[in-house]
């Protein structure tokens, strides 16, 4: 039995092995232990307290980066007439965006990223601003339990087409 587990203690190591947090990038993954500071609550209870606990709750995160494939995600799932949705804004201009589209959205607060100068991109591509934002998701979700939701967790770039 003891032999089983140093096994799986292994490989489960092996397989993050150098997938690490690079340690200047640290303070990004203090939304993984609270999100006080960072998310409009008002907001974002000011949403949750229409919904039904008896149907999901979908929930997307959407940067200024992501815009284009925000607005065919939007507009597929108004189609669907999905009701039970928030869409988290990390960005300004996001969040603008959403509120000119009557999106239900509330809005997150990520900090400064270093675009310009040595900008850091991990082994599998994502910035600093993608970590964060990856690192973001499980704390809402959270959230979103914690009010006694089922929750869909859904990236823009996945499409719902029917209800």
């Amino acid at each position: 039995m003891g032999l089983t587990n140093e096994i799986k203690l292994d490989v489960s190591s092996q397989c993050i092995s150098g997938y690490e947090w690079p340690s200047e990038l640290l303070s990004y993954t203090n939304s993984l232990k609270s999100l006080e500071g960072k998310l409009d609550y008002g907001e974002f209870f000011k949403i949750t307290k229409s919904f039904k606990n008896s149907i999901p709750v979908i929930v997307t995160l959407v940067s200024k980066e992501y815009l284009s494939v925000a607005k065919v995600w939007l507009s597929k799932l108004k189609r669907t007439l999905v009701e039970q949705y928030i869409i988290i804004a990390v960005d300004e201009e996001s969040k603008t965006f959403l509120d000119s589209s009557n999106a239900q959205s509330c809005r997150v607060w990520l900090g400064e990223f270093n675009q310009y100068e040595n900008p850091f991109l991990s082994k599998t591509g994502f910035t600093e601003k993608g970590l964060s934002i990856t690192a973001l998701k499980f704390p809402i979700v959270k959230e979103l339990l914690l009010l006694n939701f089922d929750v869909i967790l859904m990236d823009v770039d996945a499409l719902l087409l029917t209800n």
